[in-house]
């Protein structure tokens, strides 16, 4: 458990690898299902509280026409992208896990990436 000062207490860090193989991609959501700020309860299940989503990129000699490209959304459901990321090495995207609608374009070739889940302690 971390303590950080601003208002939250960082109760665990989840890390996931990532691998699309071609034709793969991310239709648009958000990385929790609760209000991270309260206790999340799915069924009789525990659910951690997402906070935060880190994604860091891994792909080396990315082109435009590898697709793959990650986008963030102004508003849901319309879709409006806020942001379009090339999912090129050392890109890294930080987003607010429960409030910030992402996906991922279809790839066209193999794409990696690694996330951490900053889950919240309620």
């Amino acid at each position: 458990m971390y303590e950080t000062g601003a208002g939250f207490e960082v109760d665990t860090i989840e890390e996931q690898y990532i691998y699309y193989d071609k034709g793969g991609k991310f239709e648009p959501h958000v990385d929790t299902q609760c209000n991270p700020m309260k206790d999340c309860i799915l069924g009789k299940e525990h659910m951690y509280p997402r906070l935060f989503t880190y994604l860091f990129f891994l792909n080396t000699d990315w082109k435009e026409s590898d697709g793959g490209y990650y986008h963030t959304y102004y508003n849901w459901p319309a879709l409006n992208i806020k942001q379009r990321v090339e999912p090129t090495l050392g890109k890294t995207v930080i987003i607010r896990a429960d409030k910030t609608y992402h996906s991922a374009e279809v790839v066209n070739t193999v794409k990696r990436a690694i996330s951490l889940f900053i889950n919240v302690k309620p």
